[in-house]
């Protein structure tokens, strides 16, 4: 791990660089999964600015960005309901994975958000890449449930872990 990483909440102004880090995550992380048109239907409607501007305003979520040497690597989305802490969007540059920058985003997540009991996220039945990551850190499949992403449906996990 690089001695330059930080970890920042993002404002609404750092929101086109959580767009820019999607686009260039996406299509590689997803290729074995989804279509280039379902990708591109996802990306414009998740990651519009509009619609990171309701997930914060609206959902209370928090976003971080990770950066080494002042250039970004990752992101995490995050909110509390409850007791629950929500991690929503996790994602590295697949160059840049394994060398802890998701470790490092969930963490800032789960210290921002003090009063949560347990940590819960929805991850892609067919996203086993990341299932195995998960399942590292802690958290096990809990449900499966139909999911809604841009236009298209889905069946996830919901996996979660007690805060430790």
């Amino acid at each position: 791990m690089n001695t330059q990483l930080q970890i920042n909440i993002a404002s609404k102004s750092d929101l086109k660089i959580v767009t820019d880090l999607a686009k260039k995550i996406w299509p590689i992380s997803y290729k074995k999964t989804l279509s280039e048109a379902q990708i591109e239907n996802m990306l414009e409607k998740i990651y519009s600015t509009e619609n990171l501007i309701y997930e914060m305003e609206e959902l209370g979520h928090v976003f971080w960005i990770a950066s080494d040497e002042n250039e970004p690597v990752g992101y995490i989305s995050a909110y509390e309901e409850g007791n629950s802490l929500w991690m929503k969007k996790l994602y590295v540059l697949p160059e840049k994975q394994g060398k802890g920058y998701g470790t490092y985003l969930m963490n800032a997540a789960i210290n921002h958000f003090k009063g949560a009991k347990v940590i819960c996220l929805f991850v892609n039945s067919e996203n086993t890449s990341a299932q195995v990551f998960y399942k590292a850190k802690g958290f096990e499949v809990v449900d499966t449930i139909p999911v809604k992403m841009g236009d298209y449906d889905f069946i996830d996990f919901i996996m979660s872990k007690p805060v430790n």
